[in-house]
Parts: C-alpha cells; structure tokens; sequence
C-alpha cells in the first residue's frame, strides 16, 4: 500500500527529495505538521535536495508557529537549528538576512540538548550577526549580538596562557 502511494505521488509530480513534512510546511499546514512530528519515523531534520531542512522551511515562510512546534521539547527529536543548508546558512543566518527578528528571539531562545549556535560561518564566511547587518537588519544583529555576549558570560575563556601553567603539562621536562 505505501509503495503504491508512493508511485502515485511521484508519478503525479512529488519531489523524491522532499517528505511529507516539507509539504506540510510549504502549504503552511500546522494541524499536519503536528501530526507527522508525532510519528515514530518523521525525522524533523530530513534534507531536500538544496539541503534545506523543515526550520529552514518554516524560516523561508516566516511562519513563527511552525518554528515553535519544529523546536518543541515536547517531541523524542526536535529540529536541529545548527543545520546548515546548501550555502551554509543554518536557520539563524536565514531569519537574520530577512530581519525576522520574532523568528531570530525564538531560535536563540528555544531550550534545545544543543543550542542555537550563532558563530556558525555560511559558504561566504558570515555568521548570522553579519548578514543581519549586511542587510540592514540592525535590531536582529542586537539580539544576535546580546546573545553571544550572555553565552560568553555564562563560559569565560581565558587564554591558555593565563590558565594553564608550563611546569603543570610537563612536570618531568621542567623539575
């Protein structure tokens, strides 16, 4: 019955790079989206063909009730905001360039295993931060930036120098 379904989908004209979750998103479908995330073997971080996954999706639609559900702590897997699509831009670095800043506050926000990391670099080696200026999206490239400095922070890095002593690695070396 599911092959058969598939042929009929396929043959009608549907996308082999797609599943039924980015067709949910692309007609902006929450009910649906809902539904195929309740299921065993939806994978919310499905790649189509130009490796865009269903939040990057959700991001090209600026479509913020999308996004939450992708992000919800309620599923077993939530969708990974640090995927990067064909040019390397993960989710954050689209929402930045478009200046959604509702989109941007909520993937910094999301309370995920591993979260959204704003220091990733797409194709052109720009971070997030950079795009939102770029594109004359100041208030985005605040948010970004605020984030960034309460993760810095929360984790202090010292220069290696400052934190580690010679005569502590190589005791031996050094008597």
């Amino acid at each position: 019955l599911f092959y058969q379904i598939c042929v009929v989908l396929l043959q009608g004209g549907a996308d082999a790079w797609k599943n039924a979750l980015h067709y949910a998103i692309d007609i902006q479908n929450e009910h649906l989206v809902d539904l195929f995330l309740s299921l065993q073997h939806c994978d919310p971080n499905f790649r189509d063909r130009d490796q865009m996954t269903p939040l990057h999706l959700a991001v090209q639609v600026n479509n913020p009730t999308l996004i939450q559900i992708l992000l919800s702590e309620d599923r077993e897997t939530q969708a990974d905001p640090n995927l990067p699509n064909r040019n390397g831009q993960t989710p954050l670095h689209m929402a930045a360039s478009l200046g959604y800043m509702g989109i941007v506050r909520t993937l910094l926000q999301s309370d995920l295993p591993e979260p959204c990391d704003p220091s990733i670099l797409d194709v052109r080696q720009l971070t997030a931060y950079q795009l939102a200026l770029e594109n004359h999206h100041e208030s985005c490239a605040k948010l970004i930036d605020e984030y960034q400095q309460s993760l810095t922070k929360l984790s202090p890095r010292r220069e290696i120098s400052e934190s580690i002593n010679e005569n502590e690695i190589n005791p031996v070396m050094n008597p």
